[in-house]
C-alpha cells in the first residue's frame, strides 16, 4: 500500500529574518495588512505584534535558492502587484520600500514624500507611520 506523507512530514517555508521584519512593519497599516494578507492577533509595540498569517498566495515572496525552503520579499513584485491603487494605498506601498531599502527605492524612483502622504493618508495609515518613525527597526 502506497502512503502519502501527511502535512506534518511536509516541509513548511519560512520567512527570511529581513521579511520578517518587514511583515511586522506592515502589521501597523491596515492598508498594507491587507496587500501582505496578515491580521494582528495581539497588538504590542511595533516589531512585537502577534500576526496571523492568511492563506493566501503572496508572488512578491520568493525563493532565494531554487532548493530554499526561505521566502523573501522581493520588492519588485510587490511594487508591480500593488501599483494600481489608491493614493494614499500608493503612498503606504512606497512607504514600505523605501523602508525596506532607500538606495533600492531610489534607483527605482520610488520617492516617499511623507508630507504628501499625510496629506493624502487616513489617521491609521499615518499613525502606522508616526509609530515606525518613533521606533524604528530596519530590515
Amino acid at each position: 500500500m502506497n502512503e502519502t506523507p501527511s502535512q506534518q512530514d511536509t516541509p513548511k517555508a519560512t520567512l527570511g529574518k529581513a521579511t520578517t521584519i518587514i511583515f511586522h512593519i506592515a502589521s501597523g497599516s491596515h492598508t498594507l495588512r491587507r496587500f501582505m494578507g496578515i491580521e494582528i492577533t495581539e497588538d504590542g509595540p511595533l516589531g512585537s505584534r502577534k500576526i496571523r498569517y492568511e492563506n493566501i498566495h503572496r508572488a512578491w515572496l520568493v525563493k532565494r535558492y531554487a532548493d530554499s525552503m526561505e521566502l523573501n520579499f522581493d520588492p519588485d513584485l510587490f511594487f508591480k502587484l500593488n501599483r494600481n491603487c489608491s493614493d494614499g494605498e500608493f503612498y503606504m506601498v512606497l512607504f514600505l520600500l523605501n523602508v525596506w531599502n532607500p538606495s533600492y527605492a531610489a534607483t527605482k524612483k520610488h520617492k516617499f514624500d511623507l508630507f504628501a502622504a499625510l496629506n493624502s493618508l487616513d489617521e491609521g495609515n499615518r499613525q502606522a507611520i508616526c509609530d515606525w518613525l518613533q521606533h524604528p527597526i530596519w530590515p
